[in-house]
């Protein structure tokens, strides 16, 4: 195989919650400010940059899913690969408009 994409817990929570939160069609600053943190946080979340357990949680709670879900890396993957085809789309349609 290619290269591992290698993430934190904090940044499989992140990505999954966002994707979930869009896939029940709710807005992820409504979920963010529903567990009492701050806008775009859960975008901020790379690398070095954790979570704690009890945001976790309460992204779990909010998006009805289990903190197993929520870090599942196989979940991951596919919810990034969503937001990437997704990101690449805008692209491209931007491209088409120049």
């Amino acid at each position: 195989g290619g290269k591992k994409l290698k993430m934190t817990i904090s940044e499989r929570i992140a990505i999954n919650a966002r994707y979930l939160c869009k896939q029940q069609g709710k807005e992820v600053g409504e979920m963010e400010a529903a567990v009492g943190i701050s806008a775009g946080y859960l975008s901020r979340i790379k690398g070095k940059k954790s979570m704690g357990i009890d945001v976790g949680y309460a992204l779990g709670d909010w998006l009805g899913v289990s903190m197993d879900e929520l870090i599942d890396p196989r979940m991951t993957k596919k919810h990034r690969i969503a937001e990437l085809k997704a990101e690449l789309a805008e692209l491209e349609s931007e491209v088409k408009q120049k």
